[in-house]
């Protein structure tokens, strides 16, 4: 797990022509432009007061990101629930499209969505991956994240168990 105290929060820019627009209740359903979704599921995280920052190229999505800046933030892949504590949120549910990577959408997004949340007066960006997804560890240094946690687990029949939690402060 990772975090960013939004001191300092590095301006990044696309490296191709795009523009960053918020999938609501009335667009949600291009989020399939990407990936199929539930979209029930999506609409109670927009209720709930989620985010969906969503990258446009040529008129369609090729990327998103989702944000929660309240309630019980479930960590799948560590079988865990969090509560989003005041002044925290959490980046989670990036996806960009295979054909559109390398192109700096998910810093871009990462960025623009740390400036909103700045200036709505949160103090701390959450986010997790994968230990072995080497790429986006390295973007998530180069954008200022810090090392929180190593959350081990055991995947068994599609569930996620938490085994070992190793704070690195």
């Amino acid at each position: 797990m990772y975090s960013h105290n939004l001191e300092i929060i590095p301006e990044k820019k696309f490296r191709i022509d795009a523009e960053i627009i918020f999938l609501t209740k009335d667009n949600i359903h291009r989020i399939h432009e990407v990936k199929k979704i539930n979209l029930h599921k999506l609409t109670e995280r927009l209720e709930r007061g989620d985010k969906c920052y969503a990258t446009v190229v040529d008129g369609k999505i090729a990327g998103y990101q989702w944000v929660q800046y309240s309630g019980i933030h479930f960590i799948q892949q560590a079988g865990k629930k969090v509560k989003v504590k005041e002044g925290d949120f959490w980046i989670y549910h990036a996806r960009v499209l295979e054909s559109y990577r390398s192109n700096g959408i998910n810093s871009k997004i990462k960025s623009e969505l740390m400036k909103d949340a700045k200036a709505n007066n949160f103090k701390r960006a959450l986010i997790y991956t994968n230990k072995n997804n080497i790429p986006n560890r390295k973007g998530l240094e180069r954008l200022g994240f810090t090392l929180e946690d190593i959350i081990y687990s055991l995947k068994i029949n599609n569930r996620f168990y938490k085994v070992y939690n190793k704070s690195m402060k």
